[in-house]
């Protein structure tokens, strides 16, 4: 069973928001498997407007995010000001509310730095068993899959994002998050015992999610000089955890 984020509920198959208590109970059934990972990148991708409505599962039983129009919102409140700046310049306030902090990654169901204008999830979801053991280190391999995959992410960005403003200023708005994630989890003793002894499992995972992706996706890929294997290959031996 898997997770993950996507446009609108068109096109995501059985899609139920959590609004619905048939959905919030097959959430439960299935032991709140993919939750944790959907609302830590919804965090990570500075989800402005986390709610019921638009989060929900599939006909699978896949936690998904929709609507996602307020993703990236430093970047966004910015440009509704009519201006692109670069990342250094961005509001100050804007990158304070939208910071997360190593309280917040274990816990980005409620967390205390980071600030988004709706996170209704904090109320949605209290069931202790949302953070068993196998959750957290589904949550764990997220973690990994992001940090390692700074040229899968900035490929989709050059594919994108045609505006050379727009791009720079996404690509060092990622960079910047990349690079916060990895000081925390350099400092996160769980997280790194458990890549001790599982990291070897987890990157082939994410190769393999890499290479379906790509197959998946291939307008995105095409002439591309982006080798995943040889990228999150490099990816490990740069990073000890």
């Amino acid at each position: 069973m898997g997770s993950g984020l996507k446009p609108d509920p068109v096109s995501v198959k059985g899609f139920e928001n959590f609004n619905s208590n048939k959905s919030l109970a097959r959430l439960a059934e299935n032991k709140f498997k993919g939750l944790l990972p959907v609302i830590f990148v919804c965090m990570f991708m500075e989800e402005a407007d986390l709610k019921a409505d638009n989060i929900g599962l599939d006909e699978n039983g896949n936690v998904v995010k929709i609507d996602n129009d307020a993703a990236f919102a430093s970047i966004l409140w910015s440009i509704l000001e009519n201006y692109i700046p670069s990342y250094s310049n961005l509001n100050k306030s804007l990158q304070k509310q939208f910071k997360f902090s190593g309280e917040d990654i274990n816990n980005p169901i409620n967390p205390t730095d980071f600030n988004a204008t709706t996170w209704q999830v904090r109320t949605l979801f209290k069931d202790n068993n949302i953070f068993s053991t196998e959750n957290i280190h589904e949550m764990y391999d997220v973690w990994k899959k992001i940090i390692s995959s700074k040229p899968i992410i900035f490929r989709l960005i050059d594919m994108i994002i045609q505006s050379p403003d727009l791009n720079a200023t996404l690509k060092n708005l990622m960079t910047k998050k990349i690079e916060h994630l990895t000081e925390l989890l350099n400092q996160h003793s769980e997280y790194k015992s458990y890549m001790q002894n599982n990291g070897d499992e987890v990157m082939k995972k994410i190769k393999n999610d890499a290479q379906d992706f790509k197959k998946n996706n291939k307008k995105y890929f095409t002439g591309s000089n982006v080798d995943l294997d040889t990228a999150l290959d490099k990816a490990k031996q740069e990073m000890k955890f």
